[in-house]
């Protein structure tokens, strides 16, 4: 299914303060090895790692994690519900694949299959006008093309109006899933070329504080 374009929405997140430079680093020292190559892979049309393979390799939570990363710091303008509308089917033929469907996504390397998606989205050139000669290339080509428009301007996206500790605890009661999806989408599409492994442990860390709020 396609993805609808969308404006530049009033969600954000703030820029990265020291604390969270050093919670970064100390994240990626401790990811396995085996999943520093896996991601590193997954970013490289070169390589042949495809979605069924990459499924596996993770547990449904992080594997949704990882492809809301990829969107939100691709769709940059894109709010959380328009890029959740994604999620769920880039899930579901990733266990379909893992499962031996024969789906022609299947065989496709996973940097591939995220841009071919992207790429079908109709108008996306209307809101992001590089999009239409990035699109035009093969691949690695068209990688590092999207790679290289990445960089869109913080004051793009609008302030960042940060939500109240007690609106975060209620609505992490109520539903902790959206929570850390909110959080996931801020801090990727505000930081394009953070490590998707150091946004995915800094969740779990984010996690681990609201629980115990």
């Amino acid at each position: 299914d396609a993805l609808p374009i969308c404006q530049a929405s009033e969600r954000s997140s703030p820029k990265l303060s020291a604390v969270m430079k050093w919670t970064i680093l100390i994240s990626l020292l401790i990811i396995s090895a085996e999943s520093r190559d896996l991601f590193r892979r997954d970013a490289d049309p070169h390589e042949s790692r495809h979605i069924g393979d990459v499924y596996k390799k993770l547990t449904v939570t992080d594997f949704r994690g990882l492809v809301l990363i990829t969107l939100s710091q691709s769709l940059q303008k894109c709010d959380l519900d328009e890029i959740s509308k994604q999620v769920e089917p880039v899930t579901s033929l990733a266990q379909a694949c893992s499962n031996g469907a024969r789906h022609a996504d299947c065989a496709k390397p996973i940097g591939t299959l995220f841009l071919d998606r992207i790429c079908a989205i109709p108008e996306l050139g209307s809101k992001y006008e590089w999009s239409t000669e990035c699109c035009a290339k093969s691949d690695p080509e068209r990688h590092t093309c999207f790679k290289e428009h990445k960089d869109l301007p913080h004051d793009a996206l609008g302030p960042y109006k940060p939500p109240t500790a007690d609106a975060i605890c209620a609505t992490y009661k109520e539903d902790k899933e959206k929570v850390l999806s909110e959080y996931i989408h801020a801090v990727s599409r505000r930081h394009p070329h953070l490590y998707s492994p150091a946004i995915l442990s800094f969740t779990y860390h984010f996690n681990t504080i609201d629980r115990k709020s």
